[in-house]
């Protein structure tokens, strides 16, 4: 394999990273941002007097992650076979 050869190669490699990270750096933001709204939402009921049952909140977030991680697969599945066409 020629220099040339190996530094395409390389370079290759870096853009396939570069691009998976850009993906989960999105999607963990997209997470801390639901997380921050359902904190701000919790408050909110708190300070109009509502209710709140932590267990339904607990629930709501597994359901959410869970879709998120389904979410994520799915691109990251898709992302891995693009790159190995």
């Amino acid at each position: 394999m020629s220099r040339l050869e190996k530094t395409i190669k390389g370079k290759n490699k870096n853009k396939k990273y570069k691009v998976i990270m850009k993906i989960v750096f999105i999607m963990l933001l997209i997470i801390i941002c639901a997380m921050g709204i359902l904190v701000v939402d919790v408050s909110a009921k708190n300070l109009l007097g509502e209710e709140i049952k932590i267990q339904k909140q607990i629930r709501e977030i597994n359901i959410y992650i869970e879709e998120s991680l389904q979410n994520m697969r799915k691109m990251a599945n898709n992302i891995v076979m693009k790159f190995n066409k």
